[in-house]
């Protein structure tokens, strides 16, 4: 998964979408963008689920982390679009998998957008400091 973002038309009731893997040593914070399009009679919202792996092959079987297109308080019509952004602290090393769930049981969501972007890019510095506390050599990977 990149920054480029990925459509699913239509995601039924109850069903999920697998979205794709970000290696963890991309960056240690990313933000993910989540758009879509209830029907009028929706319920419940779509949630997006963060899955971690340290191996890229074995992943969780309970969600990182998640977060819900909230509908609670919002005025649904047919066709109403909304949504949301939100960062996701990524462990040190590692892979995370991402999919999204229709949560609702009767209508499908769709014209689903999702993208995300590296907040943050993990640096390492190594300095070398000699007896009188001057920098006299450095690396950064």
């Amino acid at each position: 998964m990149s920054n480029i973002p990925i459509t699913v038309s239509s995601l039924a009731a109850l069903a999920t979408q697998e979205l794709g893997l970000i290696n963890a040593k991309e960056g240690n914070t990313i933000v993910f963008s989540v758009r879509c399009t209830y029907g009028a009679a929706a319920i419940n919202p779509l949630r997006t689920e963060i899955f971690f792996s340290a191996d890229g092959s074995n992943y969780d079987t309970i969600p990182f982390t998640f977060e819900d297109v909230d509908l609670d308080g919002l005025d649904i019509v047919d066709g109403s679009t909304f949504q949301k952004s939100f960062m996701v602290e990524m462990p040190r090393d590692g892979f995370i998998s991402a999919r999204v769930r229709n949560l609702d049981a009767v209508t499908a969501v769709t014209s689903i957008l999702v993208w995300n972007n590296v907040a943050m890019r993990r640096v390492n510095i190594h300095l070398k400091i000699d007896n009188k506390g001057d920098i006299v050599d450095q690396t950064i990977y």
